[in-house]
């Protein structure tokens, strides 16, 4: 009988195990953990987003991005729908995101979990592993258990509290394989301005990315201003790349469009033919009836221009001033947040060590790399635990003796 390990009972671990049990195939998970999917429960707010209807490879990075295309495929995306139809999981789609109908995570983190022991997989939890060795064709952990195949499926260092410790570094180091270091992702960006005034507040705008003055990414959404950062699943989605390029010391700025509908050179005559018919009316005012109060305050205030100011009163220079101020509202970007706050890692295993049929290692026989330890990384949106779901299912199924 062959003999799996999987270390991490994360969602890759889960699905891995789900696809490998059979008659001849006995698996074992190493959970630290006093429960599996501690992590699962958390995303979407508790919701967990699972997968996306678009789910297509602009969505992903990784540091060999050409070869994406072997893992997100029709024939991959085809696997993970079946998979989660066989569990019976009713589905709710809101903008393209899938969500459990029942909008709870535990929805599947317990379907995961019932198949598992419903499959006869055998979880050791509280279970945290020091070493692992390969010795005479098999695969020794911590000296006392041993095995024919061992998954590392241990995520990163996105939320430590939950577990990801960056094991699989160890396990790469131990075997001599590549692996990119990590950076936080999907994280918030981190200003010099002083955000009290807007704290708290949320807008729809248009945000770019500007590495040394050079445009690298826009994004489109909600947007949440912090006393010293600001954050949402747009500035989440082009947060990948800001730690690098701050460490190596290149400028890094963020516009915001707050009204991404009207744009730069238009915003001034938008805002004259709002007020044609507004007499006596404070700039204040008049902007409150477009914006949150604060976010008012905020605009004025980075304009210089004085709230109690009649808007038809305004000097064509100040009104530029507000133009600019709303439609290329400008951060200096100096840092993020850290792996406490990030939603994902970067980094990981490098693709070119792995078979990507099976994520098996092409250079240590029977050891697979699953989930967040992979080189790969998504938006917001369910592409991550969607690549979660599509390395599992590989792995597992190479394993168990077909992979269909």
């Amino acid at each position: 009988m062959k003999r799996v390990v999987i270390i991490g009972a994360g969602p890759a671990g889960l699905t891995a195990a789900i696809n490998a049990v059979n008659d001849d195939t006995s698996v074992t998970i190493l959970e630290s953990n006093s429960e599996v999917g501690k992590k699962l429960l958390l995303t979407g707010n508790g919701r967990c987003n699972y997968f996306n209807e678009t789910f297509t490879i602009d969505k992903f990075n990784s540091n060999n991005n050409e070869f994406l295309n072997l893992i997100i495929n029709e024939d991959n995306i085809d696997r993970v729908y079946k998979f989660f139809s066989n569990l019976g999981i009713e589905t709710r789609v809101k903008n393209g995101y899938m969500y459990p109908y029942s909008n709870k995570a535990s929805t599947i983190r317990n379907a995961l979990l019932d198949e598992c022991l419903l499959r006869g997989v055998d979880i050791k939890y509280n279970y945290t592993v020091e070493k692992v060795e390969y010795k005479n064709g098999v695969y020794l952990i911590d000296k006392t258990i041993e095995c024919d195949y061992l998954i590392i499926a241990t995520g990163g260092l996105s939320f430590p509290k939950t577990g990801s410790t960056g094991f699989a570094k160890k396990v790469c180091e131990e075997f001599e394989l590549t692996y990119v270091p990590n950076t936080p992702s999907l994280v918030k960006l981190i200003t010099d301005s002083d955000l009290n005034i807007v704290s708290g507040v949320r807008s729809d705008a248009e945000v770019s990315l500007y590495i040394d003055n050079k445009k690298e990414k826009s994004e489109l959404g909600e947007i949440q201003f912090n006393k010293d950062s600001i954050s949402g699943i747009c500035i989440f989605n082009i947060s990948r790349n800001v730690n690098i390029s701050l460490t190596r010391n290149r400028k890094v700025s963020l516009f915001v469009n707050l009204l991404p509908s009207i744009k730069y050179e238009d915003m001034v005559s938008y805002l004259d033919n709002k007020a044609k018919n507004l007499k006596d009316i404070t700039v204040s005012s008049f902007l409150q009836r477009i914006f949150n109060d604060k976010l008012v305050k905020f605009i004025l205030l980075s304009s210089s221009v004085k709230e109690t100011k009649y808007y038809n009163k305004l000097s064509n220079e100040e009104k530029i001033n507000i133009a600019k101020n709303i439609s290329k509202l400008k951060f200096n970007i100096i840092g993020t947040g850290d792996y406490t706050t990030a939603e994902v890692t970067t980094g990981g295993i490098s693709l070119l060590e792995l078979n990507l049929n099976s994520f098996e290692a092409l250079r240590q026989k029977n050891l697979f790399f699953i989930g967040e330890c992979v080189d790969v990384d998504g938006d917001c949106g369910g592409y991550n635990l969607g690549f979660a779901w599509i390395s599992g299912i590989l792995a597992g199924s190479f394993i168990r003796g077909k992979n269909d």
